[in-house]
């Protein structure tokens, strides 16, 4: 297989959970937004928003409220990922603002619960 540059980025990928609190430019979140905005979607919908966030207050407020983003404290920027259901095609028979309820599986997982 060849070296290929895109294909050893994504393997040695790692999430980054500690932070420095450098600022992060405009360019630069930009650029990232860009790549978010290039990943595939069903039918090309592309049935998200994007907001950047750059204010140290609204860092560290949502860092207080959202129980698995603690690390915002820390965070120079953050990029919320928002779905936008007015971008999702529904089948002509389902209005739009209908709610589809779906059967709730039989087993669930639970990380803090060990697997038997």
């Amino acid at each position: 297989m060849q070296d290929n540059a895109i294909l050893n980025a994504i393997a040695k990928r790692s999430s980054i959970r500690e932070y420095t609190g450098e600022v992060v430019s405009r360019d630069q979140l930009e650029t990232i937004i860009k790549a978010g905005m290039a990943a595939p979607s069903a039918m090309n919908h592309q049935p998200w928003e994007f907001v950047a966030i750059d204010d140290r207050a609204l860092l560290d407020k949502l860092g207080d409220v959202l129980p698995y983003a603690k690390m915002l404290h820390k965070a120079g920027a953050a990029i919320a990922v928002c779905g936008n259901v007015e971008k999702i095609a529904l089948p002509p028979t389902i209005p739009f603002g209908y709610t589809i309820a779906l059967p709730r599986p039989k087993t669930s997982y639970s990380p803090s619960k060990p697997s038997a």
